[in-house]
């Protein structure tokens, strides 16, 4: 089990574990004067981290450049929202075609879809994403066994 403390002034210090799969499990509050009374309380289980995504541009064949004009702005604002709200975690052009690259952190690829459901150019059918779900690279485990 992993575990981390933190102080909370002279007089406590707040112990976190977390399992193996970095599910925070419980919390004991612990008194920094010996003998006095702790706290031990079982938090509800949840994943502490997110799956991240990534999630390619694909135009809808036969569009035609004008047919975005006036739905860019509207887009715009709507990436701008889910980017603050902290569901697209990035979003780059790609330098060797004219497409997005968006990196979203949510539960699943389904949850995924919906979030970029959302964006004009979609609801409209000019453009549509492909999703690429990520794990973590475990290969560092080989090192320390």
């Amino acid at each position: 089990m992993l575990g981390h403390f933190c102080f909370l002034g002279s007089q406590y210090y707040a112990e976190f574990h977390y399992n193996h799969d970095l599910e925070f499990i419980c919390l004991n509050l612990q008194s920094a004067t010996p003998g006095a009374a702790s706290l031990r309380r079982r938090a509800p289980r949840y994943k502490a981290f997110t799956m991240k995504i990534i999630a390619l541009e694909k135009e809808t064949d036969g569009i035609k450049p004008s047919d975005f004009k006036p739905y860019l702005k509207s887009e715009a604002k709507k990436v701008w929202e889910l980017h603050q709200s902290g569901l697209i975690r990035e979003i780059h052009f790609r330098q060797d075609q004219k497409s997005a690259v968006l990196i979203i952190e949510c539960d699943s690829v389904e949850r995924a879809e919906q979030i970029i459901s959302q964006l004009p150019l979609v609801k409209e059918g000019l453009i549509c994403f492909e999703f690429i779900p990520l794990v973590p690279y475990t290969g560092f485990e080989r090192l320390f066994k």
